[in-house]
């Protein structure tokens, strides 16, 4: 998770996050035990990614395909990191 862009997240904060094909791209946040996030699919061009949150300790928070989440309360204090992975077919890999 070194590679992940730092996000700093405010109230309705969005960006662009885009991995192109079968790559993946990270992001990363801190936060306190009890905050909340909601992710929420804005727009979608081609196939449906896979996005999964995973906590300070290494444990997946959330993972679902591109859809939004609803409101998520993290339990722990930390960094987060936010996956939003390509599909392999994306490609053509097998």
């Amino acid at each position: 998770f070194a590679v992940a862009k730092k996000y700093f997240c405010e109230k309705n904060n969005s960006t662009n996050i885009s991995p192109s094909g079968n790559s993946t791209d990270l992001y990363q946040f801190n936060a306190q035990a009890g905050d909340q996030v909601a992710l929420s699919q804005l727009s979608l061009d081609g196939l449906s990614p896979f996005w999964r949150l995973v906590g300070p300790y290494g444990d997946v928070a959330y993972q679902s395909f591109f859809s939004d989440s609803g409101t998520l309360t993290l339990p722990l204090p930390g960094t987060y990191t936010l996956l939003l992975e390509g599909q392999v077919a994306a490609n053509g890999a097998t």
